[in-house]
């Protein structure tokens, strides 16, 4: 390292150039100039002359409480600060990403700010005060707040599975599906009959599964005075389980069939296209059920795969003096 000379006019702003292979560094009286890592000179002034010496700042530690927040609801996160285990106040915490506020420490090294990320991300906080070297650590927006449920069911490794809403006025008809581990929001997906859902974290398929009916009857909307669509079934793959959500009152007219079997009409959904909701009873055991559309058929065979119902539907038909299935 070379070093120029000090300039002495008193007129003139004295100086101090450093060089080496690499870069210049110009210290100045007063002032505190970065080196490498936590290394500075610090430079003063005197009557006679310019003078520095090397220093080693302290590193401050900032750490947050908690560390992971939802990306969607306002949450009061502490902020606390130190260096060599001490608090420090009076330094200036500034949050940027996925949340941006800032604040300053009081006595007790510690600020609180209340954040509402704005998407699933990371939040980064800084510390930073004179004389200290500044400190860095980081949140994380990794989750949404689960929302009010029609229906809950657990899957495995503690997944929950949530219908949240159904809209029986779109075509195709839709249903909302929330996914939760550990009581945290994961996914959020609105599918359609049929459609299959897949969730992958890390690359690998952890939840897959198909929604089977979305029905909506006429029935229960009468008794409810007002359109609560059912969601007819969830299929889910990857345990080779379904579930099945209803709500409503499903009166039902009966057909006898051979071998105490009944077949139920349930309910009718007038939405494009028509669909009729059947239950498939042996006594008083429900042993099937099906929501079909004109022109599809049922087969039901038992346990021995003895056909026991085979049956198409012809006609669903709303006149203005009544209804009339025929299968």
């Amino acid at each position: 390292m070379e070093c120029s000379r000090t300039q002495k006019s008193p007129t003139a702003t004295r100086k101090l150039s450093l060089k080496n292979s690499d870069s210049t560094i110009t210290l100045s009286p007063d002032t505190t100039k970065n080196l490498t890592g936590n290394l500075k000179f610090k430079v003063y002034n005197n009557a006679t002359s310019l003078k520095f010496y090397p220093a080693n700042e302290p590193r401050l530690n900032i750490t947050a409480s908690p560390a992971t927040v939802p990306s969607d609801t306002s949450v009061n996160v502490i902020f606390s600060v130190t260096a060599n285990g001490l608090p420090v106040s009076g330094a200036t915490v500034s949050l940027s990403g996925a949340a941006v506020a800032s604040g300053i420490t009081g006595a007790d090294g510690r600020v609180t700010k209340n954040i509402n990320a704005s998407y699933i991300g990371t939040i980064t906080a800084e510390a930073e005060k004179t004389g200290y070297a500044k400190g860095t650590t980081t949140l994380e927006a990794a989750y949404s707040t689960p929302v009010a449920a029609m229906a809950s069911w657990n899957v495995s490794e503690n997944y929950v599975l949530n219908l949240i809403d159904i809209d029986a006025m779109a075509y195709p008809r839709q249903a909302r599906f929330q996914l939760l581990k550990d009581n945290k929001m994961v996914d959020d997906a609105v599918l359609t009959t049929g459609q299959r859902y897949y969730y992958n974290s890390s690359d690998f398929t952890i939840f897959t599964a198909e929604v089977d009916t979305i029905f909506n009857g006429h029935r229960k909307a009468r008794q409810a005075c007002e359109c609560q669509p059912e969601f007819r079934e969830w299929r889910s793959l990857s345990i080779n389980a379904s579930h099945l959500f209803k709500s409503g009152i499903f009166p039902g007219i009966d057909w006898q069939l051979n071998e105490s079997y009944n077949l139920r009409m349930m309910d009718i959904d007038y939405s494009y296209p028509r669909q009729v909701y059947f239950e498939l009873l042996k006594s008083t055991e429900i042993k099937d059920d099906v929501v079909l559309s004109s022109g599809q058929t049922y087969i039901y065979n038992n346990s021995t795969n003895s056909r026991i119902l085979e049956g198409t539907v012809d006609v669903i038909f709303s006149g203005m003096r009544g209804i009339l299935l025929n299968l």
